[in-house]
């Protein structure tokens, strides 16, 4: 109570800290990208490729998948918590 109102703000700041390349958020990503099996790999490729805009569609199909496959893959990757439009992808599948 005996605390001025500025004291309060700045003993609860928030710092907000973007994500380094190749640091624990990428490690992070890459982890789940390669729990979701070769599909979310290959979907995952395919929208790095095209960019945040991508549709799904072109994506399929530039992954060579499905349409099916590509809505399994993609509920796959947005279950594991990635951002579909942010993945890091460090090396092509296998």
């Amino acid at each position: 109570m005996g605390e001025p109102d500025g004291a309060l703000s700045e003993a609860h700041e928030v710092r907000v800290v973007e994500p380094v390349p190749g640091g624990p958020f990428a490690q992070a990503a890459l982890t789940c990208l390669h729990r979701g099996g070769a599909d979310s790999r290959l979907l995952a490729t395919a929208l790095a490729v095209l960019g945040e805009d991508a549709a799904p569609e072109p994506a399929a199909r530039l992954a060579g998948m499905s349409p099916t496959a590509a809505a399994r893959a993609a509920a796959a990757l947005e279950a594991s918590g990635l951002p579909l439009s942010l993945i890091p992808i460090s090396e092509p599948p296998r």
